[in-house]
């Protein structure tokens, strides 16, 4: 038992079991109904053991832009700060969107100020991760599963054009939703860059 939770507790704190939970898990399921209902002869494929390591990566891109599609369309809020309207989130696909402003500005600098204030008590910041790690799960195994429902039904659709175009507006979907969050994350990196240099400067402030 020492073993396993101490295997346990490495993979928390390095973030694995979050990663597999909420994305590796819901990305899973919405790859293995896709192959099961449209492509099952790669099932029956013996693949070398090198290869489910992009395998894994594939699942892990699909939940993650499980989540992006989720933010970006409003349907889940990381935060209740999240009062950006969906207008103002498809406002990052704009020319300009590396002068925007940051709509979770707010939001970010506080979950950071809080990380940074709890730096010396780790029970802290144990809770705010498994609190994070929970809301991230549900919501993208939900979001997973309603996909993963959709495809399921449309594969019995007796039209093979329906099924390819069905499948390849929720590719379409989720690949722009990753292009949403790759822009939202750069934003992200540096609102918290900003946030640390000040809040360096005002430790070594005091530490003077």
């Amino acid at each position: 038992m020492t073993g396993l939770g101490d295997a346990v507790k490495y993979l928390y704190a390095n973030f694995l079991l979050r990663d597999i939970l909420s994305f590796v898990m819901p990305g899973a399921a919405i790859v293995w109904v896709t192959l099961y209902r449209f492509f099952p002869q790669l099932l029956d494929q013996n693949f070398h053991w090198l290869l489910y390591i992009p395998i894994f990566g594939l699942f892990y891109v699909t939940g993650f832009a499980v989540e992006c599609l989720e933010r970006l369309s409003g349907s889940v809020h990381l935060h209740t700060l999240d009062d950006a309207t969906f207008k103002e989130r498809l406002s990052i696909f704009c020319r300009c969107w590396r002068k925007r402003e940051d709509i979770y500005k707010e939001f970010r600098e506080r979950a950071f100020e809080f990380l940074w204030a709890s730096s010396d008590h780790d029970w802290a910041k144990q809770n705010y991760e498994r609190l994070v790690v929970l809301k991230q799960m549900c919501a993208n195994n939900f979001g997973a599963v309603i996909i993963a429902g959709i495809l399921f039904g449309v594969s019995f659709s007796p039209y093979g054009w329906v099924k390819m175009g069905i499948l390849s507006l929720v590719i379409l979907v989720l690949l722009v939703s990753l292009f949403w969050g790759y822009r939202d994350f750069t934003i992200e990196v540096t609102t918290l860059e900003n946030k640390f240099k000040s809040l360096r400067q005002q430790d070594l402030g005091v530490d003077k």
